[in-house]
């Protein structure tokens, strides 16, 4: 079973944002891991008090507390990498349809080209006609 999470997740408490980064699930590991009072939490977060850590406590999923940083960073970067690579495709995408546009429209202006081409030969043609067809010593009429 795969489960992600994007960093950096935002919590609502009142009237602040607690931005859930690297460094505070640092310090969120460390109240988890240790003997740290709410109290001391609510500090190192930069919250009023104990309720609004609690709060944040109360919405921060249970496996992102328990989850290592190495993971976590490991997890952040095949993310990042993972939305790279989804960037390239579509970027791959977007010009295969330009280039498949240009190509149906290269063939239109090619064939406009060649219509343009056969219509001054057909007229050379009419004109070595009308040459040999006409008696000796008159020329053709110019068209």
């Amino acid at each position: 079973m795969k489960v992600s999470v994007t960093l950096p997740l935002e919590i609502q408490v009142g009237d602040k944002k607690v931005v859930i980064d690297e460094n505070v699930h640092a310090v969120l590991r460390e109240y988890v891991k240790t003997g740290m009072g709410i109290d001391e939490l609510a500090e190192r977060l930069g919250l009023d008090n104990w309720s609004e850590a609690y709060e944040v406590l109360k919405q921060v999923p249970a496996w992102l507390l328990w989850l290592p940083p190495s993971v976590l960073k490991s997890s952040i970067s095949q993310e990042s990498q993972q939305a790279k690579i989804e960037e390239k495709k579509e970027e791959k995408a977007e010009k295969k349809k330009r280039s498949t546009r240009k190509r149906a429209q290269k063939p239109e202006a090619e064939s406009t080209q060649a219509s343009a081409e056969a219509s001054s030969s057909d007229k050379n043609i009419k004109k070595e006609n009308q040459k040999e067809q006409a008696p000796e010593g008159q020329t053709a009429p110019s068209s």
